[in-house]
């Protein structure tokens, strides 16, 4: 077999190969590990009753779509999870109070866990995007 007649067959063999990849889909987002955002609600005084009607909302950073949603268990509690890697905001809202909007970045861990005094917050930062507070 000539040198010729081997390089064709090698490069039928390759194209072969790409070919069945691409026919299968090869997934490039399956590969990357999703991220989960957890966190707690407190409250300095008088626990509301309803925390389980607070939307948790997870946006895009320009706030125009919603990556995820859940409301918190009676204790505060809120978990987001199966999350791509990615910068995103964190609204969570007291309803007919106020709204907390939280930067978070999503690209490295594959766990993160806030903390919201969400009174003290409310009474500073409502309608505001703000960083997450300190040690988180």
């Amino acid at each position: 077999m000539s040198q010729l007649a081997k390089n064709q067959q090698n490069l039928g063999l390759y194209l072969a190969v790409l070919a069945c990849l691409f026919a299968f889909g090869v997934n490039v987002d399956a590969q990357k590990p999703s991220r989960s955002l957890r966190g707690i609600i407190y409250f300095t005084n008088n626990t509301p009753s309803n925390l389980s009607d607070f939307p948790v909302e997870l946006f895009t950073t320009n706030q125009k779509t919603r990556v995820a949603t859940n409301t918190p268990t009676e204790r505060g509690s809120f978990f987001l999870d199966e999350i791509k890697p990615g910068k995103y905001l964190l609204k969570i809202t007291n309803p007919d109070h106020c709204t907390l909007i939280y930067k978070v970045d999503l690209r490295t861990q594959s766990i993160t866990n806030v903390r919201i005094v969400m009174d003290a917050a409310c009474a500073h930062h409502d309608g505001q995007v703000v960083e997450l507070p300190k040690g988180q």
